[in-house]
């Protein structure tokens, strides 16, 4: 279950946190034709998006990492560790409010934690869109993502 992408990047859409659109925070830019097929029916393209995200567009890139960064603060950090050493199994946000208070003594609620969560599934967007752009000078990105 979830929506994924692929073409020049591929990953997965984070399932009640990460919105379709969020490639476009990134400079990536709407390019699907509607195709209408002999019989009057939408072809493929009915739940999908191609996207381009033009290699003239690295510096919205890198900018729009840095402010995901700078919105997260040290949030960073303790969601990367979670993720990373906790999260093998799946999680829930129970789970990553306690590892908060165990870890840093930090008490969030589940609004805080939903609004954290959406800029760190925007940010390893990015950070995979960066990655594909210093593996591919001059080339650009191109990926479709399912609605």
């Amino acid at each position: 279950m979830g929506r994924h992408y692929d073409g020049d990047i591929e990953g997965k859409f984070w399932f009640g946190v990460q919105d379709s659109s969020d490639p476009e925070y990134f400079g990536a830019e709407d390019i699907t034709e509607l195709q209408v097929t002999e019989d009057g029916d939408d072809d493929y393209h009915t739940g999908y998006i191609d996207y381009v995200i033009p290699f003239t567009n690295l510096e919205i890139v890198k900018e729009a990492i840095e402010l995901c960064k700078r919105e997260l603060v040290n949030n960073y950090i303790i969601l990367d560790e979670f993720f990373t050493d906790h999260a093998s199994n799946g999680y829930n946000d129970k789970m990553i409010i306690k590892y908060y208070k165990d870890s840093r003594g930090l008490v969030i609620n589940e609004a805080f934690l939903r609004s954290q969560m959406q800029i760190y599934a925007r940010l390893r967007l990015g950070m995979q869109i960066l990655v594909y752009f210093n593996e591919n000078p001059g080339k650009d990105c191109n990926f479709t993502a399912e609605m």
